[in-house]
């Protein structure tokens, strides 16, 4: 059947069926990955149907979403900015998520939990807790550079890798099951409308352990659409979190430190003890409920597109 895939997309994009060619393109591909990512120079029908594959991924994905962008003019620039259909403009040089990016997003480094509605309940309620989270953290082996995707190949990544511990409660909105029912209890703590739930991007919330001598390299998080909350389980005041140009050290006075995790950041360990920490997300407070809507729609299609047709979405980049 190989043999029949040009001709079978090429009909087709004729008959005008661009979801039928999308699935052909897909099934090519999976088929014959060389056609598309061959090193050598492509000639013109090869050309053109790594375009016509690239261009219907990117139209599924489009078609699915564009119907958010009516919900206000920062949402409407968000599609625009990610499809590529207008220049991506960064408002504060500091702060450039590598995914999402919501313009026109009131945005500094840290805020206080008062300035984000909801989450002072969310605390008082967490911090009976604190021993349960502190106890899971402490029995975690996982890395949490291994579970969190691709991150750059140097040798500051590497380093940090023993030395950063992790262990979900929420992965994506998916509960980590747990026998002990005070940490399930917890887990219905983070139902609160509050909490960013936009599966797959969020909610997450896992206790962070850095050990003694631990740095997590400078980089930004993926989008400007939530900030981080770190609710201190053991901390001491040479473990620091900085954000943007400015710097935190921790005290054991801190009820939690929020921050906006698309600006540059990282975390240190300088201390004679391991720093434990429990974070979550939450919605930036600046959001309406329309445009948390819109970001969970996103977020959802986004994700279904990616499983079948992302592959192809930037085959023609090298052309």
């Amino acid at each position: 059947m190989g043999a029949n895939y040009p001709e079978l997309a090429a009909q087709a994009i004729k008959a005008q069926q661009f979801n039928a060619a999308l699935d052909i393109y897909a099934s090519w591909f999976d088929a014959e990955p060389a056609f598309f990512l061959s090193s050598k120079a492509l000639g013109q029908t090869q050309q053109t149907h790594v375009k016509n594959a690239a261009n219907l991924a990117r139209k599924a994905l489009y078609d699915k979403v564009q119907v958010i962008s009516n919900v206000s003019s920062r949402i409407n620039k968000a599609i625009r900015f990610y499809f590529g259909l207008e220049a991506k403009q960064f408002e504060q040089p500091l702060q450039q998520p590598s995914f999402f990016y919501i313009p026109g997003l009131p945005a500094k480094p840290f805020y206080t939990a008062e300035e984000i509605p909801g989450l002072a309940d969310i605390l008082v309620q967490l911090n009976g807790f604190k021993p349960d989270l502190l106890a899971l953290g402490q029995n975690s082996y996982q890395q949490y550079v291994e579970t969190s995707g691709p991150v750059p190949n140097t040798t500051d990544w590497q380093n940090v890798k023993q030395k950063w511990l992790s262990t979900h409660l929420l992965r994506g909105d998916k509960k980590t099951p747990f026998a002990d029912s005070k940490l399930t209890e917890c887990q219905k703590v983070l139902e609160h409308p509050t909490i960013a739930h936009c599966p797959p991007h969020a909610a997450e919330a896992f206790v962070s352990s850095l050990l003694c001598g631990a740095k997590i390299p400078a980089h930004y998080g993926i989008s400007n659409v939530k900030l981080t909350v770190h609710m201190p389980l053991q901390v001491n005041a040479a473990a620091y979190l900085r954000a943007g140009d400015e710097q935190r050290y921790w005290s054991e006075h801190d009820k939690a430190i929020v921050f906006d995790d698309s600006f540059l950041h990282s975390a240190a360990n300088q201390g004679g003890a391991r720093r434990d920490v429990f974070i979550f997300d939450v919605w930036h407070p600046s959001l309406t409920v329309e445009e948390r809507n819109a970001i969970k729609h996103f977020m959802a299609e986004h994700q279904l597109w990616s499983e079948k047709y992302a592959k192809l979405a930037a085959l023609d980049a090298r052309l």
